[in-house]
């Protein structure tokens, strides 16, 4: 436990705003401030007289492990990686905003950690005593994020979109059938058409009427004129409009009608109606749609008995500073990675973009004779990804033991792990920093803009995006060799 009174020597993180609030509380109430530490430090060096540092390990002349640091960082989800980094320094005495208290859980010391701060920023520094010391920085407390309710034997549950595919195959329209939502360009594109985000907005609404044509001339049903083609719009149009209005003004209408979906042994949930619901909400940006899922399916997913090992796991291994990827799984939403979004959207390109490319190549979605090379620190997420589609993945990692242990739990056996330094020729390679080059495709994920390249490189820049504060961009590198 410790105090913070007029004996107290206190170091602040964070020097700007927060850290000024914080610094005026300290003054007036007589503490002792030993220095602030901030990225800034070459910029700023001294603040209101106290020095700046970039790091714990640049204050000299006192004992560090004695102080307290107080952070005083204004956004407070970044609180607890920070203590992490402190913590690995030997810092014990830190006053922040505890990531799992945020999250409506936490432990008892963590609560009470968080209580003082706000004491602290209230001026109420007589009640800032038996502080825990923060030794467990980190006790990630699992829960079912994705139960909405439960009636009737269904269960409404928050499913991510990786995990959400177009209904099993039928006769009359298997090349668009058993295929994830992500993949069906021609219907997010129209709903991206409508909502003005798509800079090429006569791609989508073409991509669609062409998609209505091949579907009508499979049924053999139904006579193709321009002004069919016309009502087919105009009926979407009306189909937008309706369930944007419901967007803004009802979001209940989508657990109200969420899509039935049924649950399939190779790791996700195949629709029983609704894609246009589903897809219009990826147009929107969801990355969790709210599905009706019979309860027995429910427990297939959630598999309760994998989920205590792997929490285990996850909070031995966090570190707050590395962990990075997404484990789509209910208990784990919340789990504190950095960069989800950002991986998130390297799935939502590289799945649009094998759409387009396996359709004009061979007018189906089959996906089963592709290969990949992944050496991406994503918690295995794209290798899973790959993998329930068919694509066969070459996995490179360091986080080997970790990624079995979530694929175990996700039904799904993602890769085949390289123990040497292979360079197995494949379609695709998603990577960090460095070319893939024997691939054909190559999805590089780097924090440098590139410049030229050799002569037989193609480079498209797909977005560009941060983690950890540091901006991050996706290309997409064709080698003009296509015979690999």
């Amino acid at each position: 436990m410790f105090s913070l009174n007029e004996n107290s020597k206190v170091i602040i993180y964070g020097a700007a705003t927060s850290g000024k609030i914080i610094f005026d509380i300290l003054k007036k109430n007589k503490i002792d401030i030993i220095s602030f530490i901030d990225k800034r430090a070459d910029e700023l060096t001294e603040l209101y007289g106290k020095q700046v540092v970039s790091s714990i390990e640049d204050i000299e002349g006192i004992h560090k492990l004695d102080c307290i640091v107080i952070i005083a960082v204004k956004n407070v989800f970044e609180h607890s990686k920070i203590a992490s980094k402190l913590v690995g320094y030997g810092i014990k005495n830190i006053l922040y905003k505890p990531y799992t208290v945020l999250m409506g859980n936490g432990s008892k010391d963590e609560k009470r950690i968080s209580e003082c701060y706000d004491c602290l920023l209230n001026n109420e520094i007589r009640k800032l005593f038996d502080i825990p010391e923060t030794r467990n920085i980190f006790n990630y407390q699992s829960d079912d994020w994705a139960f909405v309710r439960e009636q009737d034997g269904w269960i409404w549950a928050k499913v991510p979109v990786c995990l959400i595919y177009a209904n099993k195959a039928t006769t009359k329209e298997s090349i668009w059938a058993n295929i994830p939502i992500l993949a069906m360009f021609p219907h997010i594109g129209l709903f991206q058409s409508f909502l003005c985000s798509n800079s090429d907005a006569e791609r989508g609404i073409e991509d669609y009427v062409s998609f209505c044509c091949e579907a009508a001339q499979n049924t053999g049903e139904i006579k193709i004129t321009e002004r069919w083609k016309q009502n087919v719009v105009h009926n979407r149009l009306d189909v937008f409009h309706n369930m944007d209005m419901a967007y803004e003004l009802d979001k209940d209408f989508f657990v109200r009608n969420a899509p039935r979906a049924e649950w399939n042994e190779a790791g996700y949930f195949n629709l029983l109606g609704g894609k246009h619901r589903a897809t219009f909400l990826v147009a929107k940006g969801d990355r969790y749609i709210v599905l009706q899922i019979a309860k027995e399916d429910y427990k297939k997913w959630v598999q309760k008995a994998g989920i205590s090992e792997l929490e285990k796991r996850l909070n031995y291994d966090y570190n707050g500073l590395i962990q990075k990827g997404i484990i789509e799984h209910p208990y784990f939403y919340r789990y504190p990675f950095d960069g989800e979004s950002f991986t998130y959207l390297i799935w939502v390109h590289i799945c649009n973009f094998l759409a387009r490319y396996v359709f004009s190549k061979n007018h189906n979605f089959s996906f089963n004779s592709m290969t990949a090379f992944v050496s991406l620190e994503d918690q295995g997420y794209i290798a899973r990804n790959f993998t329930r589609i068919g694509v066969k993945v070459f996995r490179k990692t360091e986080n080997r033991p970790l990624e079995e242990n979530i694929s175990e739990v996700m039904n799904v056996v993602a890769a085949h792990y390289l123990e040497k330094e292979d360079s197995p020729k494949v379609n695709l390679a998603i990577v960090e920093d460095t070319i893939y080059e024997n691939a054909q495709f190559c999805f590089l994920v780097s924090d440098l803009e590139l410049g030229e390249m050799k002569e037989n490189y193609s480079v498209e820049v797909l977005f560009q995006g941060t983690i950890s504060s540091q901006k991050k961009f996706l290309y997409l590198i064709a080698n003009k060799d296509r015979n690999l």
